[in-house]
């Protein structure tokens, strides 16, 4: 009779006699104290990303989802569902909905967005601990909580966004796992039929989540069938589908409402005719193009790590990290076969449908490190003194020193952010252009030109007529208002004049003081891009400064300085720090400072909720 541990070794074996040595086998508890200690230093950490206002803030759709949540709020005459950003991002949905009640709490400012991410990634990390402390022990739930605070420099960042996609998708991922592990070491005589049901709830609202939570679904739907079979064919079995049902409802209600939208991923199949292999080579090229230095070294660490993980968990672990090995391989055969491996990784942001393989590989790395005894010790601190280096280095970017100017800074600013919102909902509404862009009109804004601007911006751009018709258009929708819309037709503008930006000025200058102003300002707003670095924004001053309406051109100029989230490229320095803009203005040649400085002191206003 094999002993406790060699059941551990063999973990795989399906005689129920292991079965219930294993489920019999006694584990140190592991104090829930361990617990609010990693909660309390994760607090301090994230809170402090937040505080010195890091790069942590806007990567994707963060504020677009801030205005679904407004929209709920304020009353929209369009159909709830409707109002969703992507139809088939369930967790986007559900995190509108979650950032609506934050707003309720401590206003419709950006701080929301930032409590509820910290609050998601907590409980993340809270139920990887928890899975680790009933199924491994104290030591693994610690070794978890700390390299998931101090992980990979993207990892840090990405879990403080509230996208409720891939990262908040693995609350729902870690459910699964860790009741499938309780299935697999459950005794023979007792009943599976409440802790299936449970399973399949968990399973379905994880599907609705994320796709991504397909691949757990089958995971552990496979490996029950493969250790279990007599709970997956008994009449527990036929709960866990009903559970599965249950939880996948709002799929199910959004599938009836929408159609094969849901599954319209960016108008992208699941799979792809490319060949994996040149997919994977664009891949590592863009991962390991830069070839020295600390980010390098990071991305030969962490990997390395993660593999050295994986293969001890399959060739030496037990049940528990064999099990997790499996899935994470699993993940990563599904990901090489799906249409959607990003070519290339130059942000933080591309890394964040990997977010739910990095959960996994850090539950199988935890176990593992911990039962390699001293070398593992040494494993373990050092990953978290290369996870405090990347704390550093993204505290370092920012703002760090002025902790509580910030907080006040980020309570008082707008969370929400009509231009990304408008031509994701727009394909949503029935109706002609007009009667479409009236009902998003409709929204609460206390500066109704910032939300007028943004309608004309990206509610026309898909539109086939001429210049003429887009002024005659705007001119209809708004009425008395409508020069907060004309601002918005900067893009329509410049693309009439096939780019030339001087003879979109000329152009402007022709049509009266009023409107003549307000479109050369509008054609400030969007210059040559949106996205702009302070020196292609010189450039264009130079390149403009004694052209017709060249004040009002300049003060659409200083307006796009505020706009612009991403000043160059990947940094982040410029967004809420009006010094930074300020120094750039007085770089400039002095007859347009004065107008510079207006435009974006009148921007900058408009995005104050005070």
């Amino acid at each position: 009779m094999p002993g406790p541990k060699a059941i551990e070794i063999l973990g795989w074996t399906r005689t129920p006699r292991a079965v219930i040595l294993w489920s019999s086998m006694t584990l140190a508890p592991a104090p829930r104290r361990d617990l609010y200690a990693l909660l309390a230093l994760l607090v301090l950490v994230k809170g402090w990303m937040i505080a010195a206002i890091s790069d942590v803030f806007l990567y994707g759709e963060e504020l677009e989802k801030g205005t679904a949540a407004k929209a709920m709020l304020d009353g929209l005459a369009i159909d709830h569902h409707q109002l969703a950003y992507h139809y088939y991002e369930g967790g986007g949905f559900v995190i509108s909905h979650l950032k609506a009640l934050a707003f309720l709490v401590v206003g419709e400012n950006l701080l929301a967005h930032k409590l509820l991410g910290l609050f998601t990634c907590a409980l993340v990390m809270s139920y990887g601990w928890r899975l680790l402390a009933h199924h491994c022990g104290r030591r693994e739930a610690l070794t978890f909580g700390l390299l998931f605070i101090f992980g990979p420099r993207a990892a840090q960042k990405l879990s403080l966004l509230s996208l409720g996609i891939h990262f908040e998708a693995m609350f729902f991922g870690v459910l699964m796992l860790d009741q499938c592990l309780r299935l697999m070491k459950s005794h023979l005589g007792e009943d599976p039929t409440r802790a299936l049901l449970r399973l399949g709830v968990v399973s379905g609202l994880g599907i609705y989540f994320s796709y991504q939570m397909a691949v757990f679904v089958g995971g552990v739907g496979l490996a029950l069938l493969i250790m279990r079979p007599g709970i997956v064919f008994s009449r527990g079995g036929s709960f866990g589908l009903l559970g599965l049902v249950l939880g996948a409802l709002p799929m199910i209600w959004m599938g009836v409402l929408v159609g094969g939208e849901l599954f319209d991923v960016h108008g992208r199949s699941l799979v792809t005719d490319k060949s994996r292999l040149d997919l994977l080579g664009t891949f590592l090229n863009s991962v390991y193009a830069e070839r020295g230095g600390f980010g390098l070294l990071t991305r030969i660490v962490y990997p390395l790590a993660g593999i050295a993980a994986l293969a001890f968990a399959l060739l030496r672990g037990g049940l528990v990290p064999r099990f997790l090995a499996a899935i994470a391989l699993l993940w990563v055969v599904a990901w090489i076969g799906s249409g959607f491996i990003l070519p290339e990784h130059d942000y933080a942001f591309d890394w964040m449908r990997m977010m739910p393989l990095w959960v996994v590989v850090l539950l199988v790395g935890s176990i593992m490190a911990a039962r390699m005894g001293r070398g593992g010790t040494v494993v373990v601190g050092s990953l978290c003194v290369l996870g405090l280096w990347n704390t550093v280095g993204i505290l370092g970017e920012a703002r760090p020193w002025s902790p509580f100017q910030n907080l006040g800074l980020l309570q008082r600013v707008k969370g929400y952010h009509y231009l990304g919102y408008v031509p994701k909902i727009l394909p949503h509404l029935a109706g002609e252009r007009a009667e479409q862009l009236r009902r998003l009109a409709e929204f609460d804004e206390p500066h109704p030109e910032l939300l007028h601007t943004d309608l004309a911006a990206m509610g026309l751009t898909d539109l086939d007529q001429d210049f003429g018709a887009d002024l005659q258009l705007v001119r209809e929708i708004g009425g008395e208002q409508h020069m907060g819309w004309v601002r918005g037709l900067g893009r329509r503008l410049v693309r009439a004049t096939k780019g030339d930006v001087a003879r979109a000025l000329a152009a402007a200058d022709g049509m009266g003081q009023e409107l003549g102003d307000g479109l050369a300002e509008a054609a400030g707003r969007v210059g040559s891009d949106w996205k702009v670095s302070p020196e292609s924004l010189s450039a264009e001053v130079a390149a403009h400064m004694a052209s017709p309406r060249a004040s009002a051109y300049l003060l659409g100029t200083g307006a796009r300085f505020v706009r612009s989230f991403v000043v160059g490229p990947g940094t982040f320095s410029y967004y809420l720090n009006l010094d930074a803009a300020r120094e750039w203005i007085a770089q400039q040649p002095p007859a347009t400072r004065e107008h510079l400085t207006r435009g974006l002191d009148e921007e900058w206003a408009r995005w104050l909720l005070d």
